[in-house]
């Protein structure tokens, strides 16, 4: 049995790995825009927030060793500035997935001052988790998690493990509703089976700051015509 490590995941190339999560995310957005009713749009959907959660550590990762987690913080607070209100058109209530990101930045980098102030940290940590709790964030506190639980340097037993747990707290706090998020668990091994960036697949990094607005613009002018 292979055991899969941190340097298997630093291989899942983050152009690929967002690519794969829009698609996902696309076809939840038709679904739920366009087929309410059918349930297989939204399924396919729940790999989408994990994998972008993947690719939230890894800028975290990239922008602390580049010392810029503070423009990685603006950046996000913009893209959930400018997204909120083409997503308050779609679902008419609520928080688009850009805050959640915020308090999941947030979030990693108290913890990354954890050997400061041990006894800090948790406070601050727990005043975070509280905070996204109260503002009912998309995924709510579990997403807050998510990026947490798929930091790179972590083993894949410990991804999955990590995902399973909060998947189930998520099921706990959401009742039935939260049982079609167990197909977010095929997130992790998906990482590896992405085809490593042979340095020909090239995406603007800001592109999918764009897109994400965008796209829900598109798929309700589409609603509106039809």
């Amino acid at each position: 049995m292979i055991e899969y490590g941190a340097t298997d995941l630093e291989r899942a190339t983050i152009p690929m790995v967002k690519l794969i999560a829009a698609i996902c995310m696309i076809i939840d957005h038709i679904g739920y825009v366009f087929f309410p009713e059918q349930i297989v749009w939204r399924l396919i959907g729940r790999l989408s927030m994990p994998l972008f959660a993947y690719s939230i550590a890894r800028g975290y990762d990239h922008s602390k060793r580049k010392g810029t987690v503070q423009r990685y913080m603006k950046h996000l607070l913009i893209f959930t500035a400018v997204s909120q209100y083409p997503y308050f058109m779609m679902r008419r209530i609520g928080w688009n997935i850009g805050l959640t990101w915020v308090f999941s930045l947030l979030l990693l980098i108290v913890v990354d001052r954890w050997k400061e102030s041990l006894p800090r940290v948790a406070i601050e940590c727990l005043t975070i988790l509280v905070a996204a709790y109260l503002l009912n964030v998309d995924y709510g506190v579990c997403g807050v998690l998510m990026p947490f639980a798929l930091r790179p340097h972590r083993k894949y037993c410990n991804m999955f493990l990590a995902t399973i747990v909060l998947w189930a707290l998520y099921t706990l706090m959401n009742g039935v509703e939260g049982l079609i998020q167990v197909l977010s668990c095929a997130a992790v091994p998906l990482l590896h089976l992405v085809v490593p960036n042979d340095g020909k697949f090239r995406i603007h990094r800001r592109f999918y700051y764009m897109f994400y607005p965008a796209h829900i613009l598109i798929l309700i002018a589409i609603r509106q015509v039809l």
